[in-house]
């Protein structure tokens, strides 16, 4: 068979205040071979930014957002996020069960979390049974409201769909594929005012004078700073 080898190194960074805890890092990895299993591939890039926010409600319950973004889109989808994950983790400091939903993959996952090594450390079957059932009672009762809120918003997305394919047939070719490529980096909103008489409405940046004189022409331009659509009112 292939072996396959990852490596990564790179500065990271936490802070906590109180209950709430926060990190960043960047991990710059060195990936050889390939694993001819879809779900065993390294789905990061070799360049990868990673961010957690976690708040913890007491010491057996916490809740928290983990993202990883990929800045040379060099991962697998060739995407800017390549990970963005909401999870809860139950259970006392020993023995925790971790439930999450990444909605970039669209899975969910378990995860338990052992400390091993530890005079305190006992780990005990049925305990953890009633731990897992609780956490998973609890993790799809909060995904049968999110999926019941989605299926009422259905008909409205439908409706603003169509309308916006309608649209879409005025809008000059050009500029519509610069608000699709837009859209598809995740950047919001796309299309923004013109702020005074130089500025980017939305990053506040100052736009050069060359560029703002060519919105009476062409209609919109783009601004440097945040890649936005600026367009005069």
């Amino acid at each position: 068979g292939q072996t396959v080898g990852v490596a990564r190194i790179g500065p990271y960074v936490s802070t906590k205040l109180k209950g709430w805890s926060s990190s960043i890092g960047y991990m710059l990895g060195g990936i050889h071979g390939d694993s001819p299993f879809y779900f065993d591939k390294y789905r990061y890039g070799k360049s990868t930014i990673m961010l957690d926010e976690k708040f913890n409600f007491n010491n057996k319950f916490a809740i928290g957002y983990r993202a990883n973004i990929s800045p040379l889109k060099d991962n697998i989808e060739e995407d800017l996020l390549t990970e963005s994950r909401f999870y809860a983790i139950v259970g006392p400091r020993d023995l925790n069960v971790a439930l999450s939903y990444d909605f970039v993959r669209d899975v969910a996952h378990v995860d338990f979390m052992f400390l091993i090594g530890s005079d305190s450390t006992k780990i005990d079957f049925n305990k953890t049974k009633k731990m897992y059932d609780t956490a998973r009672v609890q993790f799809m009762e909060c995904k049968a409201k999110i999926d019941e809120e989605t299926k009422t918003l259905e008909p409205e997305k439908a409706r603003l769909t169509k309308e916006l394919e309608e649209l879409s047939k005025s809008v000059e070719k050009n500029l519509l594929s610069e608000y699709k490529k837009r859209r598809n980096d995740n950047i919001f909103p796309v299309i923004v005012p013109l702020e005074g008489t130089n500025f980017c409405g939305r990053c506040r940046m100052e736009l050069p004078m060359v560029a703002i004189s060519r919105i009476k022409d062409v209609g919109v331009i783009t601004c440097e700073h945040c890649k936005r659509l600026v367009y005069k009112k």
